[in-house]
């Protein structure tokens, strides 16, 4: 039996359990209300935006009576979109009229997406996007599918109705009726989730700050701050600079703001301390002129540095931003960029870095550079072996006690590389071929660059004419891939279905065009190499240790040369500042009109393992 006092508590819990029932079904009674009647109105105001719409594309007409009765285009002018006000029309059977043509038909070939750049794919998705040459009943379709994990028509996609009516639903939910967006969540009445969970995906309120706000007709405009959780967090100024910048590319041939090309295996690393070494009079030295009323150096001989305008927190974060990334940067440039008087920079500067804490530089101080190592102890001579990594980031010498992963893979470090410059002996210093009157230089092994398989540096290489863009003559032969100095050609029918032809002559060893294509790695290759064996087609050429590059769906007229034992020109892999490109090449002088032929080697024509079973 139990005791009375001990009855009253659990007789309070249980109504309290009661109690928690019925305001949790008042709560889901609410949520299907609110949702039931969002989705009506956002269906009511859809209708309305296609009429809308539609009628962007009628074209008014001057005079109506001038038009014919059965004028189609009339007709519509006068339709007011209502599904029943549309007429119906009566098709004829269609007149058809053959056209011999005076020319033979092209021979069937593949085309792709043209692109001008290499491409980094990676791996293909995991979830399989279609079946590949489905229509042909010779094509295992089914030992084709098991390569994959899933696919991708089993995914669920991505409906903006149902974020736009759901988002809705919970900010009148949380603003009208008082629920938080956790409540709202432990419902789960929502087909979509709210908030994020530690393991589940983001949920549509955290990704709405990225997607932006749904603009119809019907959806209220609410504050982006709640009380549970903000829509649209405000980040302090540094730490948007730090997320901007991890969207820089570190490579130094690309020219992309937001690079989804090297990113993922070329980070930009973390940044190194810098040091002023520049005070106020080395400042005025570099200053050649006014930038402007404001400018410090007009100010300075009044010594009016008086503030005039209101800096707030973010003023003074953004300032100090760029101090400790630049802080020798002339106050006429810091100026523009944040948007406040050149001599009010400069007292913020001033008083930031004095100048009795600046040490200067000694410009009759040399920098000692180390003596390089000798080239027998790299392997990256060779880019037909070499397994490239990533560019190494330390201080102290580029050796094993400081961990470089250039040491590791027995590489040079090039300008991609954050080492230090005064301890570094694996540091690329490019070519020190000259300029010759009589013919273009670095084209032989001659040059240290064209040697190691590797484009001249237009920021290392100077005396060759690398950086130069003037005559013929003065040109590096060797900057051709980055500088895309490809020759004229056109595609036609050639030897094996359709070729690639000269429209210009070649001299023997000049640059001809760049093969590019999807940059893949080896075990993706593995996975395509079925679907081009059994169309007996490929587009596949290995780059490097890593990467492969296939033209099949993405690339340029260099796929169409075809094959020769006895080819006219010649591929080289070569690393341009940074990347690994194919370059193709003459082997002797060529006229124009004459078909290209490369020798694609053994292991193209090998027979597939499934084959030879």
């Amino acid at each position: 039996m139990y005791h009375v006092d001990e009855m009253i508590p659990a007789k309070r819990r249980l109504e309290e359990s009661s109690s928690d029932e019925h305001q949790t079904e008042a709560q889901v009674s609410i949520i299907r209300e609110v949702y039931q009647a969002v989705w009506e109105e956002f269906n009511e105001w859809s209708k309305k935006d296609f009429e809308k719409s539609m009628q962007t594309l009628v074209t008014k007409s001057q005079n109506r009576t001038e038009m014919a009765d059965d004028d189609l285009v009339g007709d519509i002018e006068q339709l007011d979109l209502q599904e029943e006000s549309f007429p119906n029309y009566t098709m004829n059977d269609p007149e058809i009229i053959t056209l011999k043509a005076p020319f033979d038909p092209a021979p069937s070939y593949t085309s792709c997406t043209p692109i001008s750049d290499n491409h980094h794919t990676g791996d293909d998705p995991h979830d399989l996007p279609f079946f590949p040459l489905a229509d042909d009943p010779t094509f295992d379709w089914k030992e084709y599918g098991k390569q994959y994990k899933s696919y991708a028509w089993n995914s669920d996609l991505f409906d903006s109705d149902l974020h736009a009516v759901v988002t809705e639903t919970a900010h009148r939910l949380h603003h009208q009726h008082g629920l938080s967006y956790a409540e709202i969540d432990d419902t789960s009445e929502l087909p979509l989730p709210l908030t994020s969970t530690r393991n589940g995906p983001p949920g549509v309120l955290v990704t709405l700050k990225y997607q932006g706000d749904f603009d119809w007709a019907n959806s209220a405009k609410h504050s982006s701050q709640s009380e549970n959780l903000p829509l649209k967090p405000v980040l302090p100024v540094r730490t948007e600079f730090q997320n901007l910048v991890s969207h820089f590319c570190n490579s130094a041939s690309c020219m992309f703001g937001y690079c989804d090309q090297h990113i993922p295996w070329y980070p930009f690393p973390p940044r190194l301390s810098v040091t002023a070494r520049k005070d106020s009079n080395d400042l005025l030295a570099d200053t050649l002129s006014a930038c402007s009323n404001d400018c410090f150096i007009s100010r300075l001989p009044g010594n009016d540095l008086t503030l005039e305008t209101e800096w707030t927190q973010d003023d003074l974060d953004t300032f100090k931003i760029f101090i400790d990334h630049s802080p020798d940067a002339l106050p006429c440039d810091l100026a523009v960029i944040c948007k406040k008087p050149c001599f009010e920079i400069f007292k913020r500067r001033k008083n930031m870095l004095p100048d009795d804490d600046i040490k200067r530089k000694d410009p009759r101080t040399k920098v000692k550079y180390p003596p390089p190592l000798k080239q027998g102890k790299f392997n990256d001579l060779n880019m037909d072996k070499f397994k490239p990594g990533k560019p190494c980031h330390h201080k102290g010498t580029c050796d094993a006690s400081h961990n470089c992963t250039c040491h590791r893979k027995h590489a040079h470090c090039d300008r991609s590389c954050h080492c230090d410059l005064k301890a570094c002996r694996r540091r690329w210093t490019g070519c020190s071929c000259a300029r010759r009157k009589t013919k273009r230089s670095c084209r032989t092994n001659e040059c240290a660059c064209y040697k190691a398989q590797r484009e001249c540096d237009p920021e290392l290489c100077g005396r060759c004419g690398a950086r130069s863009d003037q005559s013929e003559r003065d040109k590096c032969s060797n900057v051709s891939i980055q500088r895309q100095y490809w020759k004229h050609t056109e595609v036609k029918p050639g030897t094996w279905g359709v070729g690639l032809f000269l429209l210009e002559p070649v001299e023997s060893g000049e640059f001809i065009t760049e093969y590019v294509g999807e940059m893949t790695h080896q075990r993706t290759s593995l996975t395509r190499d079925e679907v081009s064996n059994h169309r007996k087609r490929s587009y596949l050429y290995n780059l490097n240790g890593n990467y492969d590059l296939d033209s099949n769906f993405l690339g340029n007229e260099s796929r169409y040369i075809n094959h020769s034992d006895s080819p006219n020109c010649f591929a080289r892999i070569m690393l341009v500042t940074g990347n690994y490109r194919i370059g193709i090449y003459a082997k002797t002088r060529l006229e124009p009109g004459i078909e290209l032929f490369l020798d694609y080697g053994s292991d193209f024509f090998r027979i597939p393992t499934k084959a030879k079973q």
